[in-house]
C-alpha cells in the first residue's frame, strides 16, 4: 500500500504506513521482513528528501538481511536479496537527486545477486531509472543505450508495470528531445517513437 501511496504523490503517508508496519511487527516478525520493511520506508523518505532517514534505513535494511534467513520467512518474502535491496537504494538515491550514487548502487546490485533472468519486469524498471541518471548526468550515449535497452524488453512484456515505466520512457524521451541533434539520441528517438 505504501508504494501506491508515494506513487500517487503522497509520500510522507507512505512513510506513516511503513512505520505503522514497522511498529505493529517490530517483536513478531523475521529479519527478512523487517529488511524488507526499512527498505520501503527507505523508498518513501526518498520521496520526502530526508536523506538521513533514507539512509539510517537503507542500512538497517542490509543489517537485518545480513541476520539470515529464517524458517518463519514468509513465502512472498522470496524477492528481497542484497541486490534488490541496491537496487532500491539506487531508486532513493534518484529520488534525492543523486544520479552518481544511484548509478553506483544499480552496479553493486548487478554485481551481489541480482539477475534480469526471470525478473525482466524488474529489470525493465531498473534500467529505466538507469537511463535517467545517465541522462541527470548528461551522458546522452549512456542513457541512450540503457534507455534502448529498456524499450527493447519493455516491447516483449506483457505486464502493466513495464507499461508505468514505458511512461518513465515517454518523460525520458520528452528530455533528450532537445539532445535531437546528437546522433544517439536521434536513433532511440526513432526506436522509440
Amino acid at each position: 500500500m505504501a508504494i501506491q501511496v508515494y506513487s500517487k504523490g503522497n509520500p510522507q503517508e507512505a512513510v506513516d504506513l511503513v512505520r505503522t508496519a514497522q511498529d505493529a511487527t517490530a517483536r513478531n516478525t523475521t529479519p527478512r521482513v523487517k529488511s524488507m520493511l526499512h527498505a520501503r520506508a527507505a523508498r518513501a523518505l526518498s520521496k520526502t528528501g530526508e536523506r538521513t532517514a533514507c539512509q539510517r534505513e537503507l542500512d538497517a535494511a542490509r543489517t537485518e538481511y545480513a541476520r539470515g534467513p529464517h524458517d518463519a520467512d514468509p513465502p512472498w518474502s522470496y524477492w528481497l536479496n542484497p541486490g534488490e535491496i541496491e537496487m532500491l537504494a539506487g531508486s532513493s538515491a534518484l529520488d534525492l537527486d543523486d544520479p552518481r550514487r544511484a548509478l553506483t548502487h544499480f552496479d553493486q546490485a548487478r554485481h551481489v545477486q541480482y539477475a534480469a533472468d526471470g525478473y525482466v519486469r524488474d529489470h525493465v524498471l531498473y534500467l529505466t531509472r538507469t537511463a535517467r541518471a545517465h541522462l541527470q548526468l548528461g551522458d546522452l550515449d549512456a542513457a541512450c543505450a540503457v534507455a534502448t535497452d529498456a524499450f527493447t524488453q519493455n516491447a516483449t512484456l506483457n505486464s502493466s508495470r513495464p507499461s508505468d515505466d514505458l511512461d518513465d520512457l515517454d518523460d525520458l524521451r520528452d528530455e533528450l528531445t532537445p539532445h535531437r541533434h546528437v546522433r544517439v539520441v536521434r536513433d532511440f528517438l526513432l526506436l522509440s517513437a
